[in-house]
């Protein structure tokens, strides 16, 4: 039956979100550590897991047009029309998967926004202690003579940023 289908990958997709979700809390925990040798890693793992997500969308789209085709909507019905036109049990299992889904990418966007502001401030903060040394960093001259940092025309940080 196309709504079975269709709960099994609205399940997958539930899985794979969550998945998403302890990636980015993973991101969050390195940056607060300082563990930030360990960013890369955790940001490709991540992107393998968006990847997955993204496939299974589609997936779940085609799933949702069959089950909305079955139930006599339009192809591109929502999972809300679907589930209101399903007999139970499947309208409220079907309304607690879209629940649940909105729920976890409410929480994946608000774990993503966190994220870009740790990470600018620890940009910042990196940035800030740079400046901080840059008078008592010396840097070799063209002629290979030790020179001032500032006066040698070199910089550790692009200051158009």
């Amino acid at each position: 039956m196309s709504l079975d289908a269709l709960s099994r990958q609205l399940w997958k997709q539930r899985e794979t979100l969550e998945v998403v979700l302890f990636k980015l809390e993973e991101e969050r925990l390195l940056v607060a550590t300082g563990m930030a040798r360990w960013l890369p890693r955790a940001t490709a793992e991540l992107e393998a897991v968006l990847n997955q997500a993204r496939e299974q969308e589609l997936e779940r789209s085609m799933e949702s047009e069959a089950a909305a085709s079955a139930l006599g909507l339009e192809a591109t019905a929502s999972l809300q029309d679907i589930a209101e036109a399903a007999s139970e049990p499947w309208k409220t299992l079907l309304l607690q998967h879209r629940d649940a889904l909105v729920a976890l990418t409410t929480e994946i966007g608000d774990t993503a926004q966190s994220n870009r502001q740790q990470l600018t401030m620890l940009q910042r903060a990196t940035q800030e202690t740079l400046m901080s040394i840059q008078e008592s960093v010396g840097t070799y001259d063209q002629a290979g003579a030790t020179s001032s940092f500032l006066g040698s025309g070199g910089r550790i940080v692009d200051e158009s940023l």
